[in-house]
């Protein structure tokens, strides 16, 4: 991106075309993707923090709390990943 020079912007169909080239090269590093990917492991470990809070915060069984918990969860990943997969 250091090597990136971005033009003059004059209209807003100009600044969606600039955003949409952005986005599909940040997409394609490496690192991006690597960073999606790890950034999965740590939601992991929130939800499973998540879910005993869950747990014993609303006296909840453990099957209750990981249904609770791991839905939005399941929702987020799936994005994270369809995004870091360039199908959006």
């Amino acid at each position: 991106i250091s090597n990136l020079t971005i033009p003059p912007i004059t209209n807003p169909e100009q600044i969606a075309e600039v955003s949409e080239s952005l986005a599909g090269i940040i997409a394609a590093d490496p690192l991006t993707q690597i960073a999606g990917l790890v950034g999965i492991l740590f939601v992991l470990w929130s939800a499973n923090i998540w879910i005993f809070g869950m747990k014993y915060a609303r006296n909840l069984s453990t099957r209750n709390a990981a249904l609770t918990v791991g839905i939005p969860v399941a929702l987020y990943i799936a994005y994270i990943l369809i995004t870091l997969a360039g199908w959006l």
